[in-house]
């Protein structure tokens, strides 16, 4: 079983974007990666921005492993890439 903090390609682009604000991600795209994040549990964006202040990384941290893959893939759809690739929204 692998490690749940294993930096997969997933992980690497979502903590890419999510942990670093000059990464160039758009605030809604922000967000709706956010509330793909299940670390404390599936809940409504209205719920998550009440708590810390609307964010807290370990939402994002501790998800599971389907919702590394959701996010990612989000990201993906959004044309977002890690830096050094040629897409549309790389991040900085």
């Amino acid at each position: 079983m692998k490690d749940s903090y294993e930096m997969t390609p997933d992980r690497a682009l979502v903590v890419h974007f999510m942990r670093d604000p000059e990464a160039g991600i758009e605030e809604e795209d922000f967000w709706d990666v956010y509330s793909l994040a299940d670390g404390f549990g599936k809940l409504p964006p209205e719920e998550l921005q009440l708590i810390n202040g609307g964010y807290d990384w370990s939402h994002v941290r501790d998800s599971s492993p389907e919702a590394w893959a959701e996010m990612a893939s989000f990201l993906r759809e959004r044309g977002y890439e890690l830096p050094g690739n040629d897409g549309p929204k790389a991040g900085r």
